[in-house]
């Protein structure tokens, strides 16, 4: 499964765990690792490798390489958010 959401602010690849009650124990700043977090880094990778290193939209507003990861890691932890939604809802009785 895949899905995208837009996130106001920032541009980035993120994937599960970004909630609160997935949090990595060792970095408050760090999400745990998911289940498939060695697929999910996987496929955000080639997500960044194709949109490209940099962008220049015709305001000029550059965006620059999407920077990928966890939610937590990358963007901060989130109550509630699709994302962890959307991966462990039917499996993950903490969510």
């Amino acid at each position: 499964m895949s899905s995208i959401t837009f996130h106001g602010g920032t541009n980035s690849v993120t994937y599960p765990w970004g909630s609160n009650n997935h949090i990595s124990t060792s970095n408050s700043r760090k999400g745990a690792e998911a289940p498939d977090h060695i697929a999910l880094d996987a496929q955000a990778k080639v997500l960044v490798e194709a949109a490209g290193s940099t962008f220049d939209a015709p305001n000029g507003y550059r965006i620059y390489k999407y920077p990928s990861g966890d939610m937590t890691s990358v963007v901060y932890p989130v109550g509630g958010g699709l994302e962890d939604w959307a991966y462990g809802a039917g499996w993950d009785h903490a969510a």
